[in-house]
């Protein structure tokens, strides 16, 4: 559910009409919002067939690509892309916050799930 909830949540993004956004802000949150799912892209690339919706060990941690520097790039560019409708409404911080959050949450769980390691018992 937190998975799903943080992925359609930013669909409800807007842009009010008493705002008037100028060109060069328009600009630069499609630049912003390009940068982003650009990042979140080569994220999804680099997992392959690891990818999945919900977190799950797929053959454990990547570590090519861009999770060579970053521990969760999707979760990053997603957050890149959504501060973007910031700069063309201000009212969607609420929304921005609680994507944050389930964004956040579902990289901790997914840590859990990769970082989970079998200790054996110790000999009696």
């Amino acid at each position: 559910m937190i998975a799903i909830a943080g992925t359609l949540l930013p669909l409800t993004y807007s842009v009010s009409a008493a705002e008037h956004p100028t060109d060069l802000m328009i600009f630069g949150a499609h630049l912003l919002a390009a940068l982003g799912y650009g990042l979140s892209t080569l994220a999804m690339v680099d997992l392959g067939t690891s990818f999945g919706i919900t977190p799950a060990s797929r053959g454990g941690r990547c570590r090519t690509g861009v999770y060579r520097f970053l521990n969760h790039p999707m979760y990053i560019g997603y957050a890149i892309a959504e501060f973007s409708w910031l700069l063309l409404d201000i009212t969607n911080l609420p929304i921005f916050i609680v994507s944050l959050f389930l964004q956040g949450y579902r990289a901790k769980l997914e840590n859990r799930v990769l970082t989970r390691i079998t200790v054996p018992s110790p000999a009696a």
